[in-house]
């Protein structure tokens, strides 16, 4: 495989982790039930039992795996069906595995990752894991697949599972020399393992993830990887690392960048923690319009509300507790205390 010149690979490869089987037990399924409203959620759930049954049979024996017209009994269903117009072309097209025992990957593949994405906007994290878990088992020497599952495992706070696709991307990623996939899967790892408390070494990983960006010269990713560094060394209290870090990486982080309103907060948060409560005050509330998910913005209006509360701004502070309070109420979070542990720092969900 290519590397770099000047810059030999290490003596063995990385061991490369299985690709396993996607259910993750009973519990995974009864989540599809239970998170997708019906009609949609049986057939979403009868459509990874069939992928299900499909990917962990042998290609060879895959021709006569269903019934004959199967398939044609599956598209009438999915005709009567009332549900979202978004779901009927990825799965028509998984429906064709009745009727090809071998087909084109390519195509189940693409209906994979429209069901996932479909699933994770609808906060259905758990399936639409399971759907990216799929296109990765369809084609297992992809590593950029592999990453993908990896990184819903973890938006579904799976996180054994995210660390074992994770570690699939980067292994595989080496072995053919997808640079990008590969720092991207390491730093990923690291950040996996800070959300755990694993400070120490989330750091190791971020550093190895920064050395494998250098030396490809991904700078985009450099900068990520650097902002990732600077949250974790404010954590472990590291404050003279944290800020050489934090200024490192903001050359990286010019108008336009997806993760500039991130690294903003991460720095007026730093101020905050400092004292410096009247410098970091203007810039939360700015932020503020730039984080519309529901516990990102909670984040944003705890150092706003903290550091108004700080300045003596009574009305302000009241103002964006009400909101606070308004937002846990819509997330069910019975606690209002939870605002004020909420961890508000972050690092990439890379």
């Amino acid at each position: 495989m290519p590397h770099s010149p000047g810059h030999p690979p290490p003596r063995t490869p990385p061991r490369l982790p299985s690709a396993f089987v996607i259910p993750g037990g009973d519990a995974a399924w009864e989540a599809v039930l239970r998170e997708l409203p019906d009609p949609a959620a049986l057939a979403v759930w009868e459509t990874l039992r069939y992928l299900r049954l499909w990917v962990e049979t042998e290609p060879s024996r895959r021709g006569g795996l269903f019934r004959r017209g199967a398939h044609a009994r599956r598209e009438l269903e999915l005709i009567h069906q009332t549900f979202d117009l978004d779901l009927v072309a990825p799965l028509s097209v998984l429906a064709g595995l009745l009727e090809e025992g071998d087909p084109d990957p390519k195509p189940v593949i693409w209906a994979c990752l429209c069901m996932a994405d479909w699933a994770n906007l609808r906060g259905a994290h758990i399936t639409g894991g399971l759907f990216a878990e799929t296109a990765a088992l369809v084609a297992p020497h992809n590593p950029g697949l592999a990453f993908v599952a990896g990184r819903m495992a973890r938006a579904a706070c799976q996180g054994w599972k995210a660390e074992r696709w994770l570690k699939r991307a980067a292994a595989v990623a080496w072995r053919v020399g997808e640079w990008e996939v590969y720092t991207r899967s390491v730093n990923s790892l690291g950040n996996l393992l800070w959300e755990q408390g694993a400070y120490v070494a989330a750091r190791g990983l971020h550093h190895k993830a920064l050395r494998a960006a250098r030396r490809h010269r991904l700078g985009a990713l450099e900068g990520e990887i650097l902002h990732d560094l600077f949250v974790v060394s404010f954590t472990m209290r590291d404050l003279k690392r944290a800020e050489e870090f934090c200024l490192a990486a903001s050359p990286f982080y010019i108008r336009g960048h997806p993760r500039l309103p991130q690294f903003a907060h991460d720095i007026a948060y730093f101020w905050i923690t400092q004292g410096y409560f009247a410098r970091a005050l203007p810039v939360v509330q700015l932020l503020l319009s730039h984080f519309h998910r529901p516990h990102e913005r909670l984040r944003v209006l705890a150092s706003a509300a903290r550091a108004a509360a700080a300045c003596g701004l009574r009305n302000v502070f009241e103002r964006l507790w009400l909101e606070a309070n308004a937002l846990i109420a819509d997330l069910k979070v019975s606690c209002l205390s939870w605002i004020w542990t909420l961890p508000t720092f972050g690092v990439s969900t890379e």
